[in-house]
């Protein structure tokens, strides 16, 4: 078999997202030349692109008993595992479980300090990927205990803690996980979205009665003001953060103001305002105000806008009145305006500005001066400036 020839084929087949027939070339070259086993592993790899995982088990399984190396054997693993995710029976773990135990984790070699360990890491997760799938989530946590030194960022560890304990029930102590977690990096977008959609689903939780507080100073005061429900909880966490002064421009951007800390509480507030019922007038104010502060202290950034987007859904034009007139002037703040203007335009407003009066006109009374004046003024300062207004 002329490597040149199967090389080029391989290239013009990519270029063309003929995956099928890259995946029949392959299986024709190693077929022909059997102790070639690049071949084999192009055949595995091209079977897993095309999700034909069956295919990729049976190839590594020849790979395996050709060669004996301990990696083909993790590469049948792994291939039963994604049979099992995209929906096969559950029965194949017990031959996945079957596998590992002829590679097993080395845990006394794991105390302490080791060095990073790309392979025993791999296998780590071959093993914790097997107990997750096969509902076994106090098996997975010991042994996430136990490799804690196989990953090199704590995060990571609390991470993969919250996603055991919350596929375990323990949403208590996942949600508490997820709090250390944000304490830790209060910077952290990802940390502060998890918490605070998470609180929701904890017992004791009154996602219909969230009540606002006064400015926490301090994390001693946080603690001391903690209840049994978490999404009070959760808020007195997020009021804290934003008192705490930030330099990183992913938190505040160099502004001194807690950027990430106003976007959990509107997580926290959005979340709040889906499971409200009758209490869906009061949850729409303290959105709003939440809105507000986050417009006067961002309206000057390029991302405020598209922060607040999410959120915007929650609103009706006449509640969006009020956020119209927050974003001040400056440059910035100008698009930020006409931004939101053309968020809440109806759908049946034309784009051009010459045939825009007539319909502007037949906008309900209760969006009457304050919109129009916005536009008027955003269009002005777009003639000064040449910005686009979208």
């Amino acid at each position: 078999m002329d490597d040149t020839c199967v090389n080029t084929l391989q290239v013009v087949l990519r270029r063309c997202r003929q995956w099928e027939q890259i995946l029949q070339m392959y299986e024709a070259a190693w077929n022909k030349d059997s102790d070639a086993e690049e071949f084999g592993i192009s055949v595995f790899l091209t079977a897993v692109h095309c999700k034909d995982f069956v295919k990729a088990q049976q190839v590594a399984s020849k790979l395996y008993q050709k060669h004996k190396k301990s990696q083909y054997l993790l590469w049948v693993v792994a291939a039963i595992l994604l049979q099992v995710r995209a929906g096969a029976p559950p029965k194949l773990l017990d031959l996945a479980s079957m596998f590992l135990q002829k590679a097993p984790l080395d845990l006394a070699s794991l105390k302490g300090k080791v060095p990073f360990n790309r392979g025993q890491l791999y296998l780590f997760f071959l093993h914790l990927g097997t107990l997750q799938l096969q509902q076994k989530q106090a098996e997975a946590l010991q042994l996430l205990e136990d490799c804690q030194s196989l990953l090199k960022l704590p995060s990571d560890v609390s991470a993969l803690r919250v996603q055991l304990l919350w596929e375990a029930g323990r949403r208590k102590e996942a949600v508490c996980e997820a709090r250390e977690q944000l304490v830790a990096n209060p910077g952290s977008w990802a940390h502060a979205q998890d918490y605070a959609r998470m609180v929701f689903d904890c017992e004791g939780a009154q996602a219909g009665r969230l009540v606002d507080v006064d400015p926490v100073e301090s994390m001693e005061e946080v603690d001391a003001r903690r209840t049994e429900d978490e999404v009070q909880n959760a808020l007195l966490l997020f009021r804290h953060f934003q008192q705490v002064k930030e330099q990183s421009v992913a938190t505040g951007g160099g502004s001194g103001v807690n950027r990430v800390a106003f976007l959990g509480e509107l997580e926290l507030r959005r979340c709040a305002l889906a499971m409200s019922g009758p209490d869906e007038a009061n949850h729409t104010e303290e959105l709003l105000k939440v809105l507000s502060a986050f417009i006067q202290h961002f309206s000057g950034r390029a991302h405020c806008f598209f922060d607040l987007k999410p959120h915007l859904s929650c609103l009706s034009a006449a509640d969006a009145l009020p956020l119209l007139s927050a974003a001040g002037q400056g440059r910035e703040a100008v698009v930020l305006t006409a931004r939101l203007r053309r968020a809440f335009r109806p759908a049946h407003l034309p784009e051009d500005a010459s045939q825009r009066s007539a319909a502007e006109a037949a906008l309900p009374a209760a969006l009457g001066p304050l919109l129009k004046s916005a536009i008027k003024k955003a269009d002005q300062d777009r003639r000064g400036t040449d910005l686009p207004l979208w």
